[in-house]
């Protein structure tokens, strides 16, 4: 069973979106981690250079994105890992 864990931690300043951060989070995490093999992210983690760089890495990553018919919070699937990591 997964358990969310924090493995890398990287700092940038506040300009820097989500998508721009894989391009160092995700080597790092490939070679300190070599078993890993799934990340589940948010829709802020998409577009092109992502997947280019998640393929680099050999690091499968799942999107779980927000249904279109939700209204105000809604917990969505493996979410949960996350908050509970930064708790």
């Amino acid at each position: 069973m997964p358990l969310g864990l924090l493995l890398v931690s990287w700092m940038s300043t506040a300009d820097v979106q989500d998508r721009d951060a894989t391009q160092a989070v995700l080597p790092i995490a490939a070679q300190q981690h070599p078993t890993l093999e799934k990340f589940w992210v948010d829709e802020a983690y998409t577009g092109p250079r992502v997947d280019e760089v998640a393929k680099e890495s050999g690091i499968n990553l799942e999107v779980v994105e927000r249904s279109d018919q939700a209204k105000g919070l809604v917990l969505l699937p493996k979410q949960w890992m996350v908050e509970r990591t930064f708790g």
